[in-house]
């Protein structure tokens, strides 16, 4: 069954770019108030709620094909379009969706393990699943881990 891509990238992919920006937030912080942790929650919960209506509001190319098919001067069309669209969520991504952590959950992760681990990025890919793809000298993150840098603040050098 089609699933549903942005340029080439899916639900899932979105879902880690959000756990990626939640991480990052977390990082520039380095050490959030009770305010900041505050203002930090409700970008989290804010962004993976809208991730979780993904499957109330978006179909597959494929469904949408099937669903444009349909006769509506049948009698039967009605529960044709419900069993076409009920499809979706036997979709193995609509599967995946469900099985997240939130982000919640996640921005607690990034908070216990703090901005200065010195394997920070290390455990955030780790936790996401993904591994780092890229050797742009201009991109900040991977010349931290390319160099094993320990996250100390630039005050402190």
């Amino acid at each position: 069954m089609g699933t549903l891509t942005w340029g080439g990238y899916d639900v899932i992919d979105l879902a880690n770019a959000m756990k990626l920006l939640t991480a990052y937030r977390v990082f520039i912080t380095r050490n959030p108030d009770d305010k900041k942790v505050l203002e930090l929650t409700k970008y989290a919960s804010e962004e993976y709620a809208a991730l979780a209506g993904y499957d109330l509001y978006f179909v597959s190319d494929e469904i949408t094909l099937q669903l444009r098919k349909i006769d509506a001067t049948r009698e039967d069309a009605l529960i044709e379009y419900v069993r076409i669209s009920s499809l979706k969520k036997i979709n193995p991504i609509n599967e995946a969706l469900q099985h997240l952590e939130t982000g919640s959950s996640f921005l607690r992760y990034c908070l216990e393990i703090g901005a200065f681990d010195a394997n920070y990025w290390g455990k955030i890919y780790n936790r996401i699943g993904i591994t780092w793809e890229t050797s742009n000298e201009k991109d900040r993150i991977y010349i931290l881990i390319k160099h094993h840098v320990n996250f100390i603040p630039r005050s402190n050098n």
